[in-house]
């Protein structure tokens, strides 16, 4: 993998990883989860490689060695999408599967919302197209909520700048607290806060119906971010989607079931699904 950088249109520095491998036929695009970055995905990219796919891996602006911008309206969703686009055609992506977990395959759905010519299909892993309604309402309610994000203006971003260990994740929870720890310190508590208000705001379900896009959804039954219920109400909200359900799995699918997740995958791509 050949490691690159790109200014964004806000000047903030995004870092991603390219194989270009030999195949033109697809370009795998993976986008990671809140608080996580392009590491998640080491395991199931390197069995992609050995079908030299050309592989674009992404570190989300505020995440892994991408910046970490200053201002609260740099993390709008819009600014996460134009950081992708201008990554897929900066690398003359062709027959781009997009490949998103959790906060990844929000922003995949968003972007096959508004740019459905940059990709041919789409991989959600773990992923809503609305917040829960328990989060909107502690959100929108929250009385401290204006005075915390007016003092984030003036937090710095102190963070862990080396990759998290993933290996030592394995296995755990949807809510393990050493793992969101983690996240917190890598992102940054700022960033971190900046985003979650951005993830509880988010509700794509009157623009669902403009996706065309081949879409394959893979939930685990037991996510408790995302409950399974809501893989079901996507799949019927998507015209051109099938949903596969990993057993006694959780939120976490690209830490604890990448087996199965390569599987699914490499099914779908012999059916020319994708």
């Amino acid at each position: 993998m050949t490691e690159k950088n790109i200014q964004s249109i806000d000047n903030v520095k995004i870092h991603y990883e390219v194989h270009e491998g030999t195949n033109p036929d697809r370009t795998l695009v993976f986008i990671h989860g809140f608080g996580g970055c392009m590491r998640a995905f080491d395991p199931i990219i390197e069995h992609f490689k050995k079908a030299n796919y050309k592989i674009i891996n992404i570190d989300l602006r505020a995440h892994g060695k991408s910046e970490r911008p200053m201002e609260s309206f740099q993390y709008d969703l819009n600014y996460f999408i134009s950081d992708i686009t201008l990554i897929l055609r900066k690398e003359n992506a062709k027959n781009v599967t997009l490949i998103g977990h959790c906060f990844g395959g929000i922003l995949a759905l968003n972007l096959a919302i508004n740019y459905p010519k940059l990709l041919n299909s789409m991989i959600l892993i773990s992923v809503s197209y609305k917040a829960p309604d328990l989060s909107r309402f502690i959100y929108r309610y929250f009385p401290l909520k204006g005075f915390i994000f007016f003092m984030l203006k003036f937090f710095p971003h102190i963070y862990l700048k080396n990759y998290p260990s993933y290996a030592k994740y394995e296995k755990s929870g949807d809510f393990n607290a050493k793992r969101i720890s983690s996240d917190v310190m890598h992102t940054s508590f700022k960033s971190y806060l900046y985003i979650s208000r951005e993830i509880v705001n988010f509700n794509f379900a009157h623009k669902l119906s403009k996706i065309k896009n081949n879409t394959l959804l893979i939930h685990g039954d037991k996510d408790r971010v995302f409950p399974v219920g809501i893989a079901f109400e996507l799949k019927k909200k998507l015209k051109n989607s099938k949903l596969e359900i990993i057993k006694k799995a959780n939120h976490l699918l690209v830490l604890n079931s990448n087996d199965q997740i390569i599987k699914i995958i490499e099914k779908n791509i012999q059916q020319k699904f994708l």
